[in-house]
């Protein structure tokens, strides 16, 4: 897929379907034979399956996330003022369901991800706490133990100076959480709860998943050494391998990292969250971890210096734009 469309070819290349858009940052969601494909901050969602198109949802809203179950079901994350909606839809487009969310009360969403079923839904938010950046990662049930509970809320972890920008699930009963610090793995076909957590010391470069294991890719040493990590839905580490060779990510298991641009959008969502919540200024301290350089040390001076303030140059940039005083930490 690109900004002009996307296409699906069989095993002899012969195309099975194509469909045609303009996007500017074009997303995509999958799970197992379906795929959902949206433009960020975009007004449609374009819901296939291996045999063809199974319908064409229009929202009213500017399009944030979206992520789609086996069945066809999209949920999408969806912006309006200063109150933000996470809304369901049939593949052919009727609301299924939705609930409203305020930086005040839940926090921003950035990442959102359907069960297979369609029953369980994560949510990941950002949301400042008396001046400290917080993450949280709920998850609501839309089945019959849902309906008894606020909003289908069935259970929530919150997580301290880091940022939680994947959520997924692997299968009807196990998902994980990716944060820049932090894996994390739940299980509970009804009330996920959170059954174990592994801290991370280098930074994620790539992640895939199929129903049973996850697999983290980093960076090893200098050169093109990358170290593959192997968990499974327990969070136990099943392998590790290091390897020096280039990699193609186009993995149909992939969750795929997030672009430039993507980053910019979250950053700037959040900011704004921020200022109008009465905030005139934000400390970037993202290159530190638990008081040590969070930085890889075997980098060359220019590119750790670079990689030092990047997060502050990003969020500079992005506070001259709205207005809001960012400090390096």
């Amino acid at each position: 897929y690109s900004k002009d469309g996307a296409h699906l070819n069989n095993e002899k290349g012969q195309i099975v379907w194509n469909q045609t858009y303009e996007m500017q940052s074009p997303m995509l969601a999958k799970c197992q034979d379906v795929v959902a494909m949206a433009d960020y901050n975009g007004r449609s969602i374009y819901v296939y399956n291996t045999e063809g198109k199974l319908g064409e949802i229009s929202t009213t809203m500017p399009v944030k996330a979206i992520s789609v179950s086996a069945k066809g079901m999209v949920a999408a994350v969806l912006e309006d003022g200063n109150v933000t909606w996470i809304r369901g839809y049939s593949a052919e487009g009727t609301v299924l369901l939705d609930f409203k969310t305020t930086m005040k009360n839940y926090g921003y969403p950035i990442a959102v991800s359907l069960s297979p079923s369609g029953i369980l839904c994560a949510v990941s938010y950002i949301y400042v706490d008396m001046g400290e950046v917080k993450s949280s990662v709920a998850f609501y049930n839309f089945g019959e133990v849902g309906k008894n509970e606020s909003d289908n809320y069935v259970s929530g972890y919150d997580y301290l100076n880091t940022v939680v920008p994947y959520v997924q699930f692997m299968n009807d009963s196990a998902a994980f959480a990716v944060s820049d610090d932090r894996i994390a793995f739940f299980q509970g076909a009804e009330k996920p709860s959170n059954v174990a957590t592994a801290l991370l010391e280098d930074e994620v470069q790539s992640v895939y998943y199929n129903e049973e294991y996850v697999g983290l890719v980093f960076l090893e040493g200098a050169g093109n050494g990358k170290r593959l990590e192997i968990y499974d839905e327990k969070g136990n580490l099943v392998r590790k391998h290091t390897f020096d060779m280039e990699y193609i990510e186009n993995d149909n298991s992939r969750i795929e990292t997030l672009t430039r641009t993507e980053k910019t959008n979250i950053a700037l969502a959040f900011l704004q969250r921020i200022e109008e919540a009465g905030y005139t200024g934000i400390i970037i301290t993202d290159h530190s971890w638990y008081g040590n350089n969070a930085i890889p040390k075997e980098l060359a001076w220019e590119d750790w210096i670079d990689a030092f303030c990047k997060g502050y140059e990003d969020a500079k940039a992005c506070g001259d734009e709205i207005g809001l005083d960012v400090f390096f930490g």
